[in-house]
């Protein structure tokens, strides 16, 4: 199965973000992200992974066409669905 990881990442996320204690547990850091590649590579899935604090934006129509899942474990950055921007974003392109 083709699967995109979709990840907020600690490091590319804007300081005032990281600064918040809510957002700030739920970001990843790149060994964490990078784990879940792995472990799902190692099943045996054709594993992509986009970090949606950079410009995941961008690559939407990407991932929509070129991969069979998105396994979402993005936070967002504002209010209380931000977990769902990335989902909701995909069901509508």
């Amino acid at each position: 199965m083709r699967v995109c990881v979709v990840y907020d990442s600690r490091r590319n996320m804007p300081s005032s973000v990281r600064q918040r204690k809510a957002i700030a547990s739920n970001l990843l850091t790149l060994k964490e992200a990078q784990d879940v590649v792995n472990a799902l590579r190692d099943l045996g899935h054709i594993v992509g992974d986009y970090d949606s604090s950079g410009k995941v934006l961008r690559h939407l129509l990407h991932i929509r066409n070129q991969f069979d899942i998105v396994f979402n474990l993005a936070s967002g950055i504002a209010g209380p669905d931000r977990k769902g921007l990335v989902p909701i974003l995909l069901d509508h392109i």
